[in-house]
């Protein structure tokens, strides 16, 4: 019975009738049951409208099979993109998670098995080609002051790489706001910290707090967002708490965005640096706290300098 209904959900059903908590679509020989919660806030629909949605519960007991359906779920979305993409329905490209505002705004992180197969680029399609068949699918509406109505709006979806990393994966979700760092908390490994450039704290918050709260949603993290001073402030003042972990293992490389991660007990901060200055700033305040001392700049320089002729030697072979 359940596999019977689990498969209606890409089908167009009919809407049959309303009450005060449900709208009830068909499903044959028994009606769905469509709640206000599982809605899309604006869509309005009369009776005999074709309607597309997803069966996400269904219950069976003695007065017979209540099937529960949604427009809203995050859950939809994963299932539309796996029907209009083909690279999504034969595995080449994954929807590892989705976070939803439904009706506003969506998170949706990905990946791809395939080396040759941009994940991002094939969800969003050519000219954003199938971000519109998704979204076309839904007719969200909100209530405007000025013309005193209700006027059509459009779901937004922001498509993020999924990375194993999860702090890196923190980083990419925080979009489209800039992040300095991420850090763990050592006492509760759910929980992460994100610092942002002051004048990016707004955007990394996003209205009513809708970037960070679908950032969370969509890593599994409690985050945390500080932005610079308020980091230093804290920081100055060791009030970081679980945070405030001293780093243990310092591992940097150079790629084309000058990526930096500080690690902490296996955790830590993940850190994208503008710049090769920026880049040696850090590692020089990473030795400093490793060591627990400060060196003058003409002894770190001459160390770094070393290291570096150090490892220079090791790849051509000469050591």
């Amino acid at each position: 019975m359940f596999i019977q209904f689990v498969k209606l959900w890409t089908k167009f059903l009919t809407v049959e009738r309303f009450d005060n908590r449900f709208i009830y679509v068909n499903l044959g020989s028994i009606e769905a049951q469509l709640s206000k919660q599982d809605q899309i806030p604006g869509e309005v629909f009369a009776s005999h409208d074709r309607i597309e949605v997803f069966v996400y519960k269904v219950e069976d007991n003695p007065r017979g099979v209540n099937v529960f359906v949604s427009r809203s779920h995050p859950e939809m979305i994963k299932r539309l993109m796996e029907q209009e993409i083909p690279e999504v329905y034969d595995g080449t490209v994954e929807i590892m998670s989705v976070a939803r505002e439904a009706g506003d705004r969506t998170k949706v992180a990905v990946r791809s098995h395939n080396p040759n197969v941009d994940a991002i680029g094939t969800i969003v399609g050519r000219g954003g080609a199938n971000i519109k068949k998704i979204t076309s699918k839904f007719h969200p509406a909100k209530y405007d002051a000025k013309s005193d109505r209700m006027v059509p709006v459009e779901e937004n979806i922001d498509v993020i790489e999924w990375v194993a990393d999860p702090a890196e994966f923190i980083y990419n979700a925080i979009a489209p706001a800039e992040v300095d760092q991420v850090i763990f908390n050592a006492e509760d490994n759910k929980r992460a910290l994100v610092v942002v450039p002051d004048n990016k704290l707004s955007l990394a918050i996003g209205r009513r707090g809708q970037n960070v709260r679908l950032a969370a949603h969509l890593t599994g993290y409690r985050i945390d967002i500080k932005s610079a001073s308020e980091f230093e402030a804290m920081e100055a003042a060791n009030e970081l708490g679980g945070f405030g972990e001293v780093a243990e293992e310092v591992v940097y490389e150079d790629d084309a965005n000058l990526t930096y991660t500080d690690q902490s007990n296996g955790r830590g901060a993940y850190i994208k640096l503008d710049n090769e200055e920026a880049l040696q700033a850090k590692k020089k305040q990473v030795f400093n706290r490793s060591f627990n001392m400060e060196v003058d700049e003409a002894f770190y320089d001459e160390l770094i300098a070393y290291v570096d002729h150090k490892v220079k030697r090791r790849e051509l072979g000469l050591e």
